[in-house]
């Protein structure tokens, strides 16, 4: 084996180490407390038809973790039952985030705007923005990755670990008028879709 392949190898061993390092060699999660899924509509030219209407939903995310933790943050919302688009990616929309901080009477950053990390008892008030959820969407699962440790250590062994937030919404009512449809808070839950050995 050449130096070349050694360190090819040898990388995600450093990687996970130094991970490890970080997070005590132990799981954590942030808390995070939200509020239910909204429209907001938008004009996008002079006449009373132009507008387009984004969905969002506002959380507040808490380091309670015991340390200070970094931040990379990543959303979508999985609509399975929309054959043509079954996921639906967030945005910044600089605009859009601004009117839902008037809306809502509070200053917000967009999810994918926050800061690289989030200091020991510290807090963010954060939006996600969807542009383009489908109006045949009635079951929505919105997954938020990078709230949860990738790197722990159980049984003297080093695992690595994808752990994303499930918030899940039911829309009440056909494609027309959808705005105005009752929506049903389904709760969340943490969500673990890969987990592996790394040594």
């Amino acid at each position: 084996m050449n130096w070349k392949s050694l360190s090819i190898f040898a990388l995600p061993l450093l990687l996970a180490g130094s991970l490890l390092a970080q997070d005590g060699n132990r799981r954590w999660k942030f808390d995070v407390s939200y509020q239910k899924l909204k429209p907001i509509s938008m004009r996008t030219g002079p006449s009373e038809d132009s507008y387009k209407t984004y969905w969002y939903v506002v959380l507040k995310v808490k380091n309670n973790t015991g340390a200070s933790r970094k931040l990379n943050l990543a959303a979508w919302a999985l609509t399975p039952q929309v054959r043509k688009q079954r996921i639906s990616y967030a945005g910044l929309y600089p605009e859009v985030t601004e009117a839902i901080s008037r809306r809502e009477r509070k200053k917000l950053t967009n999810l994918l705007e926050a800061p690289k990390s989030l200091g020991k008892g510290q807090s963010l008030d954060l939006v996600l923005i969807l542009p383009n959820l489908s109006r045949y969407a009635n079951d929505i699962d919105i997954r938020i990755s990078g709230l949860a440790s990738k790197i722990f250590k159980v049984g003297g062994h080093s695992w690595a670990e994808d752990t994303q937030l499930s918030i899940r919404f039911k829309r009440i009512g056909d494609e027309y008028e959808v705005t105005t449809h009752p929506i049903l808070d389904q709760g969340k839950r943490w969500v673990t879709v890969s987990r592996k050995k790394v040594r």
